[in-house]
């Protein structure tokens, strides 16, 4: 992303069964269900995606997808503004379900999500969540 639109993510926060340390890479074993966990996100874009941004996006998302085919990658593309104004205020944003990426829907845009990020998100780029208006 960085190559192809430079500052247009300025975070990104890992959500889901990985902050919660229950991820599972190959399924959750015996006895339980055996479908594999997968990467729940909520990337921070600087500024509302344009045309542009929207095709970097969706190159970045589908070179990780061919990099990496399994776990999913689930997640949407938001503004800081958007975090502040909670999930119901925000418009349809470039999101990803079940590695699928779409230029704009509301995947990811739930109380929970909003939740996990506020109290127990991972900060890859961008400040710690307890910093961030959610």
């Amino acid at each position: 992303m960085d190559r192809a639109e430079p500052g247009l993510l300025t975070g990104f926060y890992l959500v889901g069964s990985v902050c919660f340390g229950d991820f599972h890479a190959r399924g959750a074993g015996r006895g339980r269900l055996s479908t594999a966990s997968d990467i729940d996100f909520v990337a921070v874009a600087e500024r509302r995606p344009g045309p542009g941004g929207i095709s970097a996006l969706a190159q970045a998302h589908a070179t990780t997808v061919a990099r990496f085919p399994k776990p999913r990658f689930d997640g949407s593309v938001l503004t800081w503004a958007d975090l502040a104004a909670g999930p119901d205020d925000c418009p349809d944003v470039p999101c990803a379900q079940e590695s699928r990426f779409a230029a704009a829907g509301r995947d990811g845009l739930n109380p929970v999500t909003f939740c996990e990020l506020a109290t127990r998100g991972i900060a890859v780029r961008g400040p710690e969540p307890s910093d961030v208006d959610v």
